[in-house]
């Protein structure tokens, strides 16, 4: 069994809002293993989001802690790449000019940051493209452009936000295809956060399912799928696994309207 990459322990955090202190999260605790596709549902507002903004080092938890390879996190590093549902992309870039972003805070020089560019773009189907602008591409090309960004300064972890919540539904299961394989390929620790219970189980290994703000880990659901899972989504193991996510979200709904 692969070691303990992430470990989230009794995590909670405090907003303040006109006046009062809301609880985003509250006692969260999980792991999530190296090399591992780690899953994430939950009501909306259930602090989802900004459980990925602390492991990213954005926000910092009101209390417990959360460590990375058995250290705690002190803010934003390369070892993370974040991406996100609206890509982000700058405007004024081309695509291998967003792509090199990254590259040049890091200090790599000009050659350098060309040739890991076309790389990552090749690799994410986007030979061809190099010098077009965000305005010029689709949103699914878009989210790729983003995506090689993330890639080329090599992070361990890739945290994820509904990113292929703005593309219609072929363009969804595409990259969702296209992740698996550069997953497969690379061997990066994933913790991808979603609202669609289909893409969790077809994607991840596990699956966090928090409870209603704040947010707690009601379980952890082991996927048990076999990979490749390109033909799995009608499957009955694909169904039950579905049904039994949806109940314990039901049910954490259900509770708290009472």
């Amino acid at each position: 069994m692969s070691k303990n990459k992430i470990s989230v322990q009794n995590l909670s955090k405090e907003f303040r809002s006109n006046g009062r202190v809301v609880a985003a999260l509250k006692g969260l605790s999980f792991e999530v293993r190296e090399g591992e596709f780690f899953g994430i549902v939950g009501p909306s507002g259930c602090g989802k989001t900004t459980l990925l903004n602390i492991i990213g080092g954005i926000e910092r938890p009101t209390g417990g802690s959360i460590q990375i390879d058995g250290s705690e996190i002190k803010g934003p590093g390369f070892d993370r790449g974040m991406l996100f549902q609206e890509g982000a992309l700058l405007p004024w870039r081309t695509s291998k000019k967003n792509v090199e972003f990254g590259l040049e805070i890091k200090g790599a020089d000009a050659g350098e940051r060309a040739k890991i560019a076309d790389k990552y773009l090749k690799l994410v189907g986007l030979e061809g493209f190099e010098e077009s602008y965000p305005h010029e591409l689709s949103m699914g090309m878009v989210q790729r452009v983003s995506l090689a960004r993330v890639l080329s300064f090599d992070p361990d972890i890739l945290l994820m936000d509904e990113p292929f919540a703005s593309v219609d539904a072929l363009t969804r299961e595409g990259l969702q295809n296209e992740l698996l394989k550069i997953w497969t390929d690379m061997k990066k620790t994933i913790v991808f956060v979603t609202h669609s219970i289909d893409e969790a189980v077809y994607l991840s290994d596990r699956i966090a399912v928090l409870s209603a703000r704040p947010g707690r880990a009601k379980e952890v659901v082991e996927i048990t799928l076999p990979r490749p899972r390109d033909r799995i989504r009608t499957s009955q193991e694909f169904a039950h696994l579905r049904e039994k996510i949806e109940d314990i979200l039901k049910e954490e709904i259900g509770n708290n309207e009472h």
